[in-house]
């Protein structure tokens, strides 16, 4: 488990959260640390929020206002499949879900 691979070398403190961010998640850590930190450390909770946050993302600012037709979408079979990879339904649904969740490389190859 990560968080417990992080707490083995210490406290969840703004020094080894400010590394974690710059050197693992490859994000500038700005204020990031203070925003999840309870009682100056990270808890496990702490560090689940920012991983499900939008402050987990170093995805660089795109233009998407264009339709969708005028990108280019590489993906496999496994995005639109629903349950098992070989015996598993074709569905449209995996690509709005993939799509919804602001992914815009699907399962690239």
């Amino acid at each position: 488990m990560l968080y417990s691979e992080m707490l083995s070398e210490g406290p969840l403190d703004q020094t080894s959260i400010d590394g974690f961010l710059s050197k693992t998640q490859g994000l500038q850590p700005g204020g990031i640390f203070d925003k999840y930190a309870q009682n100056d450390i990270w808890t496990l909770d702490s560090l689940t929020r920012f991983l499900s946050s939008a402050d987990n993302s170093n995805s660089p600012t795109m233009d998407m206002t264009r339709p969708l037709p005028e990108y280019y979408i590489s993906s496999s079979h496994n995005t639109y499949l629903v349950g098992e990879q070989w015996r598993g339904e074709s569905t449209v649904e995996g690509y709005i879900r993939v799509l919804l969740a602001d992914c815009r490389c699907v399962e690239s190859e």
